[in-house]
C-alpha cells in the first residue's frame, strides 16, 4: 500500500492552499479552514479511493481542508454566549493572504489523533516540473456552504452541532493507532504568527475553554489511510 500511495503522490504537481478563515467545527473543534483542496490534492484523494481496495469512505470532516488547532476541554460544552463570542473573535481575525506551499506530503502512522505522537513519518515529494493551484468551482462551493453554517445569521441553528458530544481534548490525546496522508505545516512559516495570536485571544477572552495542540503537530489532512 505504501508503494501505491508514493506512486500516486509523486506523479502530482506541487501546489498550495490559501487560508480562508478561523472556523469552529462540530463539537466546538477549533480549526483554520482553507479556501479549498487544489486539483492535485483532489486527484490524490480520488486515486487513493480507486486504487486501494477496501479503503473506507472519507469522514465528512476531511472533505474540506482545515488544520485542527485544538479542542474543548473534557468538561466543557459551548453555550450560546460562548458561540457568539467565538464568532466575534473569528470574524475580526486578520489572516495573511499568503498561501501554504505544498511540495511534499507526509504518510504518518500516528499514536493519537492530534498527531502529537507519531510512530512513523514518511515524506513523499510532489513533482517539481510545474505547479497547479486550481481549485474547482464545485469544490469551492462545498467549502463555502460548510463555512456558512458558522455565519452569524445561522449561528443559532448551528449551535446544536457545536454542542454535540465527543471530540473533546481527551479524544485527540488518547492512544489510537491509525495512518493518514497529510500536509505538515512547517514551523518556519510566518503564518504561524497569526495562528498563535488567534489562540492567545481565545485564551484571553474565553479562558479555560480550549486546549491546544502543539505547534509542530499542525497539519492538514488529505486522506485517512486505514
Amino acid at each position: 500500500m505504501k508503494n501505491i500511495i508514493q506512486e500516486i503522490v509523486e506523479t502530482k504537481l506541487q501546489t498550495e492552499v490559501f487560508p480562508k478563515e478561523f472556523f469552529v467545527a462540530w463539537q466546538g473543534v477549533m480549526t483554520l479552514a482553507y479556501e479549498g483542496f487544489s486539483q492535485p490534492l483532489l486527484d490524490i484523494k480520488k486515486e487513493l479511493k480507486e486504487r486501494i481496495p477496501g479503503l473506507r469512505n472519507e469522514n465528512p470532516g476531511s472533505l474540506w481542508p482545515k488544520t485542527t488547532l485544538g479542542a474543548l476541554k473534557d468538561n466543557r460544552t459551548l453555550t450560546w454566549e460562548d458561540a457568539y463570542k467565538l464568532k466575534e473573535i473569528c470574524s475580526r481575525q486578520k489572516i495573511e493572504p499568503k498561501p501554504f506551499e505544498i511540495k511534499e506530503l507526509s504518510l504518518v502512522v500516528f499514536q493519537c489523533r492530534s498527531l502529537e505522537k507519531r510512530l512513523s513519518t514518511v515524506k513523499i515529494k510532489l513533482t517539481d516540473k510545474n505547479k497547479n493551484t486550481t481549485v474547482p468551482a464545485d469544490h469551492l462551493e462545498l467549502v463555502n456552504q460548510t463555512m456558512k453554517q458558522f455565519n452569524m445569521e445561522n449561528l443559532l441553528n448551528y449551535l446544536t452541532d457545536l454542542k454535540r458530544e465527543g471530540n473533546r481534548i481527551a479524544d485527540y490525546k488518547k492512544d489510537f493507532i491509525e495512518s493518514t496522508l497529510v500536509f505538515d505545516l512547517s514551523t518556519s512559516q510566518t503564518q504561524h504568527n497569526y495562528i498563535d495570536n488567534f489562540i492567545e485571544e481565545i485564551n484571553r477572552e474565553l479562558p479555560d475553554l480550549y486546549e491546544w495542540f502543539s505547534k509542530d503537530s499542525r497539519h492538514m489532512t488529505v486522506r485517512a489511510i486505514v
